[in-house]
């Protein structure tokens, strides 16, 4: 017998809005005015278009200072919201992800290297040297804001959760490589090509100097040059060296250096084994524009901003949201919810709707700036293999935002 899920989701708005009416002059008490009820604001006083006899005029002012005071309802204590005891329990909407995936995963169980729920992470910044592109103290600089805006990013992605604790070594110990960037077949660069030999040589020879063992990741950074541009996230990879090991390594050169967006969204693979929210682009294919379902609503989207940050579904997959800052719905009949904005260190956060096996519906609120709305789905239905073995197969990403 086929069960039908009905889902109602009480979204609550309140609004408290005060009509104003364009006016070529000023109001005053008993000048004509246009439409009844319409307010305006002229000298510090309130004026209100009311009906006298035959016409519209505005009424006498009253000033600011007299008006009423609205208290504000606090929407999350209201008695209709439904108990957490009447709801699922959150393991049932921590979804497997069944789409093939080498190396990442956008579901749970995380990946064995995922470094989610840490609450310090320290981080080598390796600067690396090129015969075709050296590493100036213009660079550096960059670099050392790059990484403090990425730190004070996951500071906040986190809830103060997370400290991401970056060292970038002396100049003496920056590592210049054995072979050209034109040798390594990055100049230019391929689409998605596989760049991990040169974070496995400068590795190398940073651990003929450097403790490797007090570290648990890196982050590989050239200067800048506009001769390649090259953003890749090594996770799950294991670099053994005679100092220790390092799992994993970001690896930026060129164009994409210097770019907190751009580390923030290697970190995410990095670190915490995140999916790609866009498709790849190929060498079959190099002149088709990437789709970007999540746009920037997603750091693993759009690599160009830090804003808005992260979902709420990747920050629950980081071990940034406790169970009592989600709430799960799996066969309840109706439910009602209150949700705080997916940035609000309290209450809860995110609804999520387990449908099936492998899918759940994720819900936040956020206080948009962007003149994106309405509703956007986008399927992806393509399978793409490239050198990297990376692949996205039926994967959906909707977004509805109200205007």
């Amino acid at each position: 017998m086929n069960k039908k899920l009905i889902t109602f989701l009480s979204i609550l708005f309140l609004f408290l809005s005060t009509p104003i009416i364009p006016v070529n002059a000023a109001a005053k008490a008993g000048a004509k005015c246009n439409k009844a009820g319409f307010t305006t604001i002229a000298a510090g006083k309130t004026y209100t278009c009311i009906k006298s006899g035959k016409k519209l005029v505005w009424s006498k002012g009253i000033p600011l200072s007299k008006l009423p005071v609205v208290q504000a309802i606090d929407l999350s204590k209201f008695t209709n919201i439904t108990p957490s005891t009447e709801l699922s329990a959150p393991e049932i909407c921590k979804t497997v992800d069944i789409t093939p995936s080498m190396t990442f995963s956008n579901g749970f169980p995380r990946p064995s290297f995922s470094l989610n729920g840490k609450t310090e992470i320290k981080l080598l910044v390796l600067p690396i040297i090129f015969d075709e592109i050296p590493f100036t103290n213009t660079d550096l600089t960059n670099l050392e804001n790059a990484i403090k805006s990425t730190s004070e990013f996951y500071s906040k992605m986190s809830y103060g959760r997370l400290k991401l604790i970056f060292e970038i070594p002396e100049r003496e110990l920056w590592v210049k490589l054995l072979k050209s960037a034109k040798s390594y077949g990055i100049i230019p660069n391929l689409p998605q090509q596989n760049n991990e030999i040169i974070a496995v040589d400068a590795i190398a020879l940073a651990d003929k100097q450097i403790n490797l063992s007090a570290y648990q990741s890196v982050i590989i950074e050239s200067g800048y040059s506009t001769l390649t541009s090259i953003g890749q996230g090594m996770g799950g990879k294991t670099f053994v060296g005679k100092t220790g090991s390092i799992v994993g390594a970001t690896l930026e050169i060129g164009e994409a250096v210097g770019r907190a967006s751009v580390i923030s969204h290697e970190l995410g693979h990095n670190l915490f084994g995140l999916e790609d929210l866009y498709v790849f682009l190929n060498s079959k294919r190099p002149t088709v524009p990437e789709p970007q379902p999540a746009g920037k609503w997603d750091v693993m989207s759009e690599g160009g901003s830090l804003v808005p940050g992260f979902f709420g579904w990747n920050r629950l997959l980081m071990g940034w949201l406790s169970d009592s800052e989600i709430r799960c719905i799996k066969n309840q009949n109706s439910t009602t919810h209150f949700l705080s904005n997916i940035d609000s260190v309290t209450d809860p956060k995110l609804v999520m709707i387990n449908v099936a096996s492998g899918i759940t519906i994720a819900m936040e609120s956020r206080v948009i700036d962007s003149k994106i709305r309405g509703y956007w789905c986008i399927k992806l239905i393509q399978i793409q293999i490239m050198e990297m073995a990376q692949l996205m197969l039926r994967k959906t990403f909707c977004l509805w935002v109200r205007a």
